[in-house]
């Protein structure tokens, strides 16, 4: 009886281990091209401006039934404010509206549309930019 129950605790741990893992970059990119929302998003997020002092890490795919969104994450070596004065300025010239009820020191959203553009650190070296669409 003792064996069983440990034997059943530990595949249950395994199980939850397994399904935990993050997707791997290949995944991500797997579903990407399977969507045409999730295209158009990474293409989205591709076409802001890249900044010499940041390196892309992994991208992350979010949403639910009301958005669509896919994170960017980014490790920087730019102080967090010319970081946001560089796409602030960026995304004003293209006509992106910034929406000022969210702006805090350490994130900021940009709405065109039905697009919205999150950028936002938390006080480290990282930096996410998100491309959503309502849906």
């Amino acid at each position: 009886m003792r064996i069983s129950l440990i034997c059943l605790l530990t595949s249950i741990l395994l199980l939850a281990t397994i399904n935990c893992q993050p997707e791997s970059a290949e995944e991500i990119e797997n579903k990407i091209a399977r969507s045409e929302q999730l295209t158009k998003l990474n293409e989205l997020c591709g076409s802001l401006p890249k900044l010499p002092s940041m390196k892309l890490k992994f991208k992350k795919i979010s949403g639910n039934s009301d958005i669509s969104s896919l994170y960017f994450y980014y490790e920087r070596d730019i102080p967090w404010k010319d970081l946001m004065l560089q796409y602030d300025k960026w995304l004003s010239d293209n006509d992106w509206v910034k929406n000022e009820d969210t702006i805090s020191g350490w994130y900021g959203t940009y709405n065109k549309g039905l697009y919205r553009i999150a950028i936002e650190t938390n006080n480290t070296q990282d930096v996410s930019i998100g491309c959503m669409k309502l849906n």
